[in-house]
């Protein structure tokens, strides 16, 4: 899915890709937490959301002709998660929470409010935070 239904391609035509995920590879080789060779995770269910809100994942509004709704993207995230067997009954889970650079200060934001951003899910997942670059200034 394009995010923000042709404010993406606004963007894109202001900024360039430094916002943009066009020239990321939809398929191929991951390393490290999301490396198919890592014995701790390996079995793991993995959910990538590459970063294209252009806001570090904290709005959801319009603004000078451009969406910014990486919130809403965020809560549609999880919201497939459960969907697709994140804390299915009978079974705890544990979701690690983070991201890097841009999405990783947006992941600090939201850390605190994934719980209640799982609904009924919450009470069998434990959430953790995995920060990247978080920092600012």
């Amino acid at each position: 899915r394009r995010c923000g239904a042709g404010s993406f391609d606004v963007r894109v035509g202001r900024c360039g890709l430094l916002n943009g995920t066009r020239t990321r590879p939809r398929n191929g080789t991951w390393a490290g937490i999301f490396s198919s060779s890592d014995p701790e995770l390996r079995h793991a269910n993995l959910l990538f959301v590459p970063y294209c809100s252009s806001d570090a994942w904290w709005a959801n509004a319009s603004r000078w002709g451009m969406e910014f709704r990486g919130s809403a993207i965020l809560q549609a995230a999880l919201d497939e998660a459960v969907a697709r067997g994140l804390s299915r009954a009978g079974r705890n889970d544990t979701l690690l929470f983070g991201g890097f650079s841009a999405g990783s200060r947006g992941a600090m934001v939201h850390l605190d409010s994934v719980p209640a951003m799982l609904g009924d899910a919450a009470a069998r997942v434990d959430v953790l935070g995995v920060l990247d670059s978080p920092l600012w200034l």
